[in-house]
C-alpha cells in the first residue's frame, strides 16, 4: 500500500523541522515544507498531497481561504489546521468549515501523529475538543441556515439595514425582512429590535467564515 504523502505549510521553522523529523522516523512521507500561502496553493494544485498540515494564518492568507481555494478545484486533499491557541473561535471555524483535524502548536508530537492517523482513516480529530461544551450554541446553529439566509447574514455584517441588503441582492425589502425573521428563529435569538444585528456584530469573526460556505 502506497504511503500517503504529506505537506507541512507553516512559517515557524523549529516547529516544521521537529515535526518533519518525527514523521519521517515514523515512516510518513513528508514531500515538502513550505512557509507561504502562495507556495502552499501552488504545491497542492500541482501535486495533490493526501494531507496538508496547515498554519491557521500563513503570509496574509488564512488557512480557511487556502482550504476554500482547494475545494473549488474539488481536490481530495485533507487539512489539519495548526492553531497558535486553543480557543473557541478556532474550534467553531474548524467545525463550520469542516476541517478534517485541528491541533495546537504546543501539542505533543504524539497528538499530531494521532490526528494524522485519524484523518487518514477518514475520521475527524480536534485536539481542543474540551472547549466544545463552552461554545455558543447559536454559532453552531448557523448550519441550519439556507443558502439565501447565509448570504443575508453576511450582508448584515456589511450593510446592516434591510434596504441596502435588498438593493445589493436585487430582492425586495419584504423578502429580506422575512429572511431576517427566519434567521432569528433558527439561531434561537431574542425577537427584540436589533437582536440580530447585535449578534452579528458580536460574532463577526464567525459570520465572516461564511465566505467559505456560500460560494
Amino acid at each position: 500500500m502506497k504511503t500517503p504523502d504529506l505537506l507541512i505549510a507553516h512559517s515557524f521553522e523549529m516547529y516544521t523541522m521537529g515535526l518533519k523529523d518525527s514523521l519521517l522516523k515514523k515512516g510518513y512521507v513528508v514531500k515538502k515544507v513550505v512557509n507561504t500561502g502562495k507556495e502552499t496553493l501552488r504545491y497542492i494544485f500541482k501535486n495533490h498531497p493526501a494531507i496538508v498540515i496547515l498554519q491557521e494564518e500563513l503570509s496574509s492568507m488564512s488557512a480557511f481561504e487556502i482550504i476554500s481555494r482547494v475545494r473549488e478545484k474539488k481536490l481530495k486533499t485533507r487539512f489539519i489546521v495548526v492553531y497558535n491557541s486553543c480557543d473557541e473561535r478556532g474550534m467553531i471555524l474548524s467545525q463550520w468549515v469542516k476541517v478534517h483535524g485541528s491541533v495546537h502548536l504546543g501539542d505533543s508530537l504524539i497528538i499530531h501523529e494521532n490526528c494524522i492517523k485519524k484523518v487518514l482513516a477518514g475520521e475527524k480529530y480536534y485536539s481542543c475538543s474540551f472547549f466544545k461544551e463552552r461554545l455558543d450554541r447559536s454559532l453552531l446553529r448557523m448550519e441550519r441556515l439556507s443558502l439565501s439566509e447565509r448570504k443575508v447574514l453576511k450582508m448584515i455584517s456589511v450593510y446592516e439595514c434591510s434596504e441596502k441588503i435588498a438593493m445589493n441582492m436585487n430582492l425586495s425589502k419584504r423578502t429580506i425582512e422575512k429572511h431576517r425573521s427566519n434567521i432569528i428563529t433558527k439561531l434561537n435569538l431574542d425577537k427584540k429590535t436589533n437582536s440580530l444585528l447585535q449578534w452579528v456584530l458580536k460574532n463577526k469573526p464567525y459570520v465572516d467564515s461564511l465566505a467559505f460556505r456560500i460560494s
